[in-house]
């Protein structure tokens, strides 16, 4: 027993023999200014000394903020110095820029003092200001444009879902802030691509919204894009915009049977495949059938139309034809094929050419929606009689 007590003495011994033989720097205090703003400029002063051996290394030290008089490693650290010993040692003033994600609030300062080389006793090297400080509200924002997601596929008209994700690494707005989704053709946003969703907004983070595709939007390849409005104040605005990483396939609401078969219509222009278009009294609408592969070239098309009123829902597909979106009992026949003429037969043209009708809309049909499909007749469709075109309408406000 005695010999271990000896033991125990010998190692408290040796352990105090080793800290007074080695540097023990001790952070004292710190103390900064009553209030500061984000982004602003606080003077700062700190404590430190050596109440150990002299070391002629370099004293390595750190200013925090937290919200309570525990120093840890997740708050956050808003200075690193290093200075020469023994000049950087006692009480030293020093300027702070506070950075711009500080929020408003009350924050203990913190001073963390590197160990020295050889230093045993590190308990005093990390200290809290005895009183707080207030950050105000204040500085430059700087909203972000993280990112923008949505869906692989729709429709023209069809409301999507998609993700935004909305940052301030500024200082705090004390107003909502703005933003829009944009719908864009290519990869490059400018004013002409269309507002599909616009909202005020205090929730940054990611968030699922909804947004609204035009009715007139041509089939094709698009880009989401997210456009948050400059706050207040704010002076980068590099990074408010930013693009869907995919690309977005809006296609044709009723896309037929995806023969070789295209219908387009125009008012008052050239015939194309957008699905929706609207005309007004004295307008001139074109319609085309063509065969843009040439596979049905000299087929004869059937031209069938259907009048419905306005956000009625449109015609169901009769049993056993999905691919038609026309009501058989209500269908309109505008131009038949099959039925022979006194000019010859009425056939799809050849690849690169189209069979066009014009007519002049006289009026009315105000609060009516036309719809128009095309057919090629033949025994080598897919369901065994013909080839359906995408159905295209025209609105008539």
């Amino acid at each position: 027993m005695i010999r271990s007590i000896s033991l125990v003495a010998l190692v408290l011994a040796w352990s105090s023999l080793g800290q007074a033989q080695s540097p023990d720097l001790s952070a004292n205090s710190i103390f900064g200014p009553p209030t500061v703003s984000c982004g602003g400029t606080m003077s700062v002063t700190r404590d430190i000394t050596n109440v150990g051996i002299p070391f002629t290394g370099t004293l390595s030290y750190s200013i925090w903020l937290s919200t309570n008089n525990f120093i840890s490693p997740s708050d956050l650290q808003i200075q690193a110095v290093t200075s020469t010993s023994p000049g950087g040692l006692g009480v030293v003033s020093l300027n702070i820029v506070l950075p711009n994600n500080v929020p408003p609030g009350f924050y203990f300062l913190g001073l963390v003092v590197d160990p020295a080389p050889g230093e045993f006793n590190t308990s005093n090297n990390v200290v809290a200001s005895s009183s707080t400080i207030q950050v105000l509200p204040g500085g430059a924002p700087d909203l972000v444009a993280n990112s923008i997601t949505g869906p692989a596929t729709a429709t023209p008209g069809s409301t999507i879902q998609v993700t935004r994700d909305v940052s301030n690494q500024g200082c705090a707005i004390t107003a909502p802030f703005t933003y829009n989704v944009r719908i864009s053709a290519d990869q490059i946003i400018d004013a002409g691509d269309p507002v599909i969703a616009a909202f005020s907004s205090v929730t940054f983070g990611a968030l699922n919204i909804n947004a609204n595709l035009p009715q007139n939007l041509a089939p094709g390849t698009y880009w989401l894009a997210l456009v948050v409005d400059p706050a207040s104040g704010e002076v980068a605005t590099f990074n408010n915009q930013v693009l869907a990483g995919s690309p977005l396939s809006v296609g044709n609401p009723f896309p037929g049977s995806g023969e070789d078969i295209l219908l387009e219509t125009g008012v008052n222009g050239a015939p194309d495949s957008t699905p929706l278009k609207t005309a007004m009294p004295g307008d001139t609408i074109q319609v085309a059938i063509s065969s843009p592969g040439g596979g049905l070239s000299n087929t004869p098309p059937l031209l069938v139309g259907q009048v419905y009123p306005t956000g009625g829902g449109g015609p169901a597909s009769p049993p056993g034809f999905p691919e038609v979106y026309i009501d058989p009992a209500l269908a309109l026949l505008i131009l038949n094929g099959t039925a022979p003429t006194p000019f010859g037969s009425i056939v799809i043209p050849p690849a690169g050419s189209s069979l066009t009708l014009t007519f002049a809309y006289p009026g009315g049909l105000s609060g009516f929606t036309a719809r128009v499909q095309a057919y090629a007749v033949t025994p080598t469709a897919v369901n065994g009689f013909f080839a359906a075109s995408a159905a295209l309408e025209i609105e008539y406000p």
